[in-house]
């Protein structure tokens, strides 16, 4: 998540991410979302979910770095 806020406060996110955890909460994936992430996967991951995020990120356009620092 540090990361995530780091790239986008910077301008720096240029490309789909899609986050994973195991231990994260409703509010995390929420937060991450709202930072950038494309989607926010719990582990553990079924492998349709996970092969549509994939899908879904390679065919995503890149996020406008300018909105994501305005959310930060």
């Amino acid at each position: 998540m540090t990361l995530l806020k780091e790239w986008a406060s910077n301008g720096q996110l240029t490309m789909p991410v899609i986050m994973m955890s195991g231990h994260a909460t409703i509010d995390t994936a929420v937060e991450a979302t709202r930072f950038g992430a494309l989607d926010f996967l719990e582990k553990p991951i079924a492998l349709q979910r996970l092969l549509t995020a994939v899908k879904s990120g390679t065919g995503a356009r890149a996020p406008d770095p300018q909105s994501a620092r305005r959310r930060s």
